[in-house]
């Protein structure tokens, strides 16, 4: 019986990934900006943002409301946070931040905790649209709400997401030993060497560039205005410098 497919490696990388989360986008993060904020000044922006609806259910469910809605100072204080309420909501990143949505002016603030006092984002209308998508998850959930849904569907998406970086990676490392296998085959024809490109002339003194690529094709160019393919240990693509 092969024991490969048993490895716990996978896991131990996306228990680190989560335990990076939880300080920057799950319960933890929330908590513990919660506890620096002002009590009256969260109930008025709650009062502001929630439907009353909304508000009744969660209030019936023992659930506080900025666990599951989110107001401005909670996200002043803690900008990573955009990414604990788009994982509530269940949309991944890709499609959160995509063209059209008028979500890309706070990607920066769940990936690097960026708020710029001088270029505030519209949080106002952040938290409003929000909230009524948010409300609609509420009123939907069937049976209802719990404070363990509220806890627990956000790392659904997470999963997700901590899947495609951890390929992501993958790939990246991928390229890179691909890079430096093609590097030492042609090593003799090489006549120039960076960190992600090498230049060789071949034995009719045609210049070729290989750079490394996230692509399974590694991007190969020779300096002729006339088109041809050469064959690297994986298939390259020649095309005019």
């Amino acid at each position: 019986m092969s024991v490969t497919p048993l490895s716990p490696s996978r896991q131990v990388i996306f228990h680190q990934m989560l335990v990076a989360a939880r300080r920057t986008a799950l319960m933890d993060a929330l908590s513990e900006a919660l506890g620096m904020i002002d009590p009256n000044l969260l109930k008025q922006q709650i009062s502001r943002y929630v439907p009353k609806d909304a508000q009744k259910l969660l209030a019936a469910a023992g659930i506080r409301d900025e666990h599951v809605f989110p107001v401005p100072a909670i996200l002043e204080r803690q900008p990573t946070l955009i990414g604990y309420y788009r994982l509530l909501l269940g949309i991944s990143q890709k499609r959160f931040y995509r063209k059209g949505t008028d979500m890309g002016q706070f990607k920066s603030m769940e990936s690097r905790g960026l708020l710029n006092p001088r270029k505030l984002p519209d949080l106002d209308n952040y938290c409003a649209v929000m909230a009524r998508h948010l409300a609609e998850l509420v009123r939907q959930i069937s049976p209802r709400i719990t404070a363990r849904d509220v806890s627990e569907l956000p790392l659904l998406t997470l999963g997700a997401q901590l899947y495609g970086s951890n390929n992501n990676a993958i790939g990246r490392r991928a390229t890179l030993d691909v890079f430096v296998s093609v590097a030492e085959i042609v090593k003799d024809f090489i006549v120039s060497q960076h960190a992600k490109k090498i230049t060789l002339i071949n034995a009719s003194s045609a210049k070729w560039f290989s750079r490394s690529a996230p692509t399974r094709t590694s991007a190969s160019r020779r300096s002729l205005k006339v088109s041809c393919a050469t064959r690297w240990p994986s298939r390259s693509r020649a095309e005019p410098a």
